[in-house]
This record gives C-alpha cells, structure tokens and sequence, in this order.
C-alpha cells in the first residue's frame, strides 16, 4: 500500500502499525447471519471491547442476537496476543489456538478446523476507526456466513462504511 493509499484508508493516522494499539478500547459492531442450510437471517447487534491483558488484549463481545425464533442477550470472549509487529494470535478464552492473522497489508485470511466444521475467516481494516470479518463455516451440519462490520465507539461512520448494511 503507497503511502497516499494510506492517507486515503487512514485519513490522517498513520496506518496502524502497533495492533494493539489498534484494537484497544470500545467498538460497535453489526453483524449479519446466514445461516444457508436452515434458510435462516439473522443479526447480532452489540459491542466489543478490547481490553489490556497481561500478555495482550481481552476481547468481550455482548450483544443482541435474532436468529430464527431466537431474540436474547449474547455474549463471546477471546484472548488477542501481538507476537510480531503486523501479527495477531486469537486464542479462545481458555487458552485454545483459534487462528492466527497476518494484517501488515491491512488484510488477513485464515482457517481453523473443529471437529469436522471448517471455519475460514477475512479480515481488513478498512481504516482508523472500522475493520471487517467475514467467516465461513462449513460442516456436516453447518453453512453459514457471519459477516460483522465494527466502529470504534465515539467515531461517526463515514462515507467509507457505505459498504455495511
């Protein structure tokens, strides 16, 4: 990415090169549900918050889940450690390997297997203040598409979020 590229992605912060920087502090997020194999949409609207941990950042996710006949509160956690500048490991919360991410492009794909379910992810930062994940899963029992677009609280959406819902 040039450097007016980055200008143009992160207006006038540089482009995030400590991600923990990066992630640390409140986000609002949306996030779109298909659930292809039942033919159900859904949608989770709620909050995620990045928070110093000793060996990086707490992520807590609660929200509004609708889903089919479920409406109800929802919640998730994972562990975000920083081994190298440009690089992510997620961990669940106790402590499993999820995936790891190489975002030093801004873009970043990985995968991770559970038991016979295949999760593949997509995540970019789309600028200072707003980053995307799209997830597949794909499994005996499963096909979904969990696309979640997140604003850091406190930051209106610009004309560069129009890709959202």
């Amino acid at each position: 990415m040039s450097s007016l590229d980055a200008l143009a992605k992160f207006g006038a912060d540089a482009k995030p090169a400590d991600l923990r920087r990066y992630f640390r502090g409140r986000w609002s997020l949306l996030r779109r549900i298909e659930d292809r194999r039942r033919d159900l949409p859904g949608t989770l609207l709620g909050e995620a918050r990045f928070e110093d941990h000793a060996t990086g950042l707490l992520y807590r996710e609660t929200g509004r889940l609708r889903l089919g006949h479920y409406d109800g509160r929802c919640h998730q956690s994972y562990f975000y450690g920083f081994p190298d500048a440009g690089r992510v490991e997620v961990r669940f919360a106790d402590g499993r390997f999820f995936h790891a991410l190489d975002l030093t492009n801004d873009i970043a794909e990985a995968e991770h297997l559970c038991a016979q379910d295949h999760y593949r992810t997509r995540v970019e930062l789309t600028g200072a203040h707003r980053w995307t994940s799209r997830w597949q899963v794909l499994g005996p029992a499963k096909d979904l598409i969990l696309t979640t677009w997140y604003v850091r609280i406190g930051q209106a959406p610009t004309c560069h979020d129009a890709d959202a819902p």
